[in-house]
């Protein structure tokens, strides 16, 4: 690495009286012809390495005028470098102009621009940015201005005949001689016609438009074999950098991106699949929709339909099976609830003809209608056989049952738990009992 700095000066395209650009273009990819200097060559690696440094210091870069900055003296900033970026043509620039420099390039005063840069010695590869100056004397050959120059030689017709004698595409009727203002950051390269500015293909959508709009026959007609083939070659070349997949022969009709985001948000609405579901996602549905479809003979004769059954017949049979299953469902809860109620009682019943034969004493009745819930039957089995063990309560009050409307006691709320009942279903159904005796 050496400490030789290396001044530079590419220069973007503007009229003259607009606002100077937002982002411009520091330094183009590949060979760079200097002015005075040997030439080198910039690969892709070195740009990134330019902007990572950048972004690692975390500080604006100045542009200053007839770099001042590096005389140690007064050196007001015309501008600074927010951002950088690393594009398919080179390093971009996102500057933030001061209202003097922007006057001073809207009347043409400036015209260019000279990034300061280490260099590498040995490969001549640059190392790191260190300002960027305002100037009148250009350092790069064949690079395009700031701000358009004056005189006959800078018309945009006669620019535009250069461009026809470099891209080998005549100048054509109808053609765009300046970049459309929607397009005007867009390169030339990024153009399938960069003499008459058609086509742009910035990025993938705009590349896939190109090629569908460009393979409409009318499209063509003012194009000679040559200059079609020329323009394919471009648009194919374009293709392969932004991995947009070009069939061989496809032809005019290909859906350009809002077709074919209109028609993939049908597929949407008619998969019921959320806006930001994948192709991935989407073509899983559609599999499934065709697999059902298969199916359905033999749904319909499951539901004992005919086979060329609609869908909303289909519908119709599975609801009432699913309207049947809920039914069900219900009956199963009621009878569930009733079956507690009836065990609850015959439990208490066995305890009290227990207590009352003497076969049990009071002290144990908890412990005994836990028992008896578990089993009613065994329970009763069990008492049979056993022992007398006290004197006979024949004469034990009859314990009354509980009041409609009393909340489930400690014991019902047991049984709840252990059968996996609504307390609220127990109770409805205890109750209704009680009042139907």
């Amino acid at each position: 690495m050496t400490k030789n700095f290396l001044e530079m000066v590419e220069i973007l395209g503007a009229q003259a009286g607009e606002a100077p650009p937002e982002w411009f273009r520091l330094l183009p990819l590949g060979e760079v012809r200097a002015v005075n200097r040997p030439s080198f060559s910039v690969d892709r690696a070195a740009l990134e390495r330019l902007v990572a440094a950048f972004r690692e210091r975390g500080n604006d870069l100045v542009i200053d005028y007839e770099h001042q900055t590096m005389t140690g003296e007064q050196a007001p900033a015309a501008g600074w470098i927010k951002d950088l970026e690393v594009r398919d043509d080179g390093l971009w620039a996102k500057v933030e102009w001061t209202a003097k420099a922007r006057e001073y390039l809207q009347n043409r005063e400036y015209r260019y621009f000279s990034p300061v840069m280490q260099m590498n010695k040995e490969t001549g590869a640059p190392l790191a940015l260190y300002h960027v100056g305002l100037t009148n004397f250009p350092a790069i050959n064949d690079l395009p201005a700031l701000v358009a120059k004056m005189g006959g030689g800078d018309d945009p017709k006669a620019a535009q005949q250069d461009r026809a004698k470099k891209y080998g595409i005549g100048v054509k009727d109808g053609g765009h001689v300046t970049k459309p203002g929607e397009w005007a950051q867009v390169p030339d390269a990024q153009f399938a016609d960069p003499v008459n500015y058609r086509y742009p293909m910035p990025d993938h959508d705009q590349c896939q438009a190109a090629w569908s709009y460009w393979n409409h026959p009318k499209n063509q007609e003012q194009y000679t074999p040559e200059e079609r083939g020329s323009i394919e070659k471009r648009i194919r070349a374009r293709a392969k950098a932004v991995g947009m997949t070009i069939t061989q022969g496809t032809q005019a009709g290909t859906p350009a991106p809002q077709e074919a985001r209109a028609m993939k948000n049908r597929l949407l609405g008619v998969l019921a699949l959320k806006a930001e579901a994948t192709d991935d996602e989407i073509f899983a549905a559609l599999q499934a929709k065709l697999a059902l479809a298969g199916a359905l003979p033999e749904i319909c004769q499951v539901l004992a339909l005919k086979a060329d059954a609609t869908v909303g017949e289909v519908i119709g049979a599975i609801k009432g099976l699913k309207d049947g299953q809920d039914r069900l469902q219900t009956v199963e809860t009621k009878l569930a609830a009733l079956t507690a109620v009836s065990v609850e009682r015959d439990s208490q019943e066995a305890v009290e003809a227990a207590l009352k034969a003497g076969k049990a004493v009071p002290a144990e009745k908890e412990y005994l209608l836990k028992e008896a819930r578990a089993d009613v039957a065994a329970f009763k089995a069990r008492m049979e056989a056993r022992p007398v063990i006290g004197p006979p309560l024949s004469e034990l009050p009859k314990q009354p049952g509980p009041e409609k409307g009393a909340a489930l006691d400690a014991g019902e709320l047991a049984v709840c738990k252990q059968l996996g009942l609504d307390p609220n279903n127990f109770k409805a159904t205890r109750d209704q009992m009680a009042g139907a005796q």
